[in-house]
């Protein structure tokens, strides 16, 4: 008997061991870029408010809903060449994108574009509710955050632009 408790105590160990590392041993999360969501957009001190649509082809819109005096504008990305903004009865379309990469709504397209090419990710950070990913977009340098239950984008921070991005209510393109 007192030969089988050290023999079981170094199994339990071994396999406590072994299943604590099978979570960081799985692949990593692959986020979902083909959703739609309301967002919270800080860019040093301006906050905004939006709905975020986005497909991995290369379609998103992001839609201004606060503060008032911008709520409506809508910025389009219509696949390829394609752009248009909208506001109030006033729409243009061009074939050239019309806002700078800095802007908070083409960064956020970029990094969801990015996000869509998941070679274009590295693992960051990982525990056990979220992973971190950095990546690298037209606008700069990005980290996200993402839900490993959901794999929801919950966050996008673009540390030279001082832009935070925060989804919430995502709703998944079927």
């Amino acid at each position: 008997m007192r030969r089988f408790i050290p023999v079981a105590v170094a199994i339990v160990s071994v396999m406590a061991f072994f299943a604590a590392c099978t979570f960081f041993q799985d692949k990593p999360i692959e986020p979902i870029t083909d959703f739609s969501a309301a967002a919270k957009v800080t860019e040093n001190d301006n906050v905004f408010s939006c709905e975020v649509s986005n497909t991995r082809a290369g379609v998103a819109s992001v839609m201004l809903t606060a503060p008032d005096t911008l709520q409506g504008l809508c910025f389009k990305w219509l696949g390829g060449d394609a752009y248009s903004i909208e506001y109030n009865d006033l729409f243009c379309q061009s074939n050239t994108e019309y806002l700078p990469a800095t802007s908070f709504a083409s960064a956020l397209v970029h990094v969801l574009s990015a996000c869509s090419l998941p070679e274009q990710l590295t693992v960051k950070q990982r525990e056990k509710a979220v992973t971190r990913f950095s990546g690298t977009c037209e606008s700069g340098n990005f980290i996200i955050t993402c839900d490993n239950k959901t794999r929801f984008i919950q966050k996008v921070e673009i540390e030279e632009l001082s832009l935070i991005v925060e989804f919430q209510n995502q709703k998944v393109f079927a």
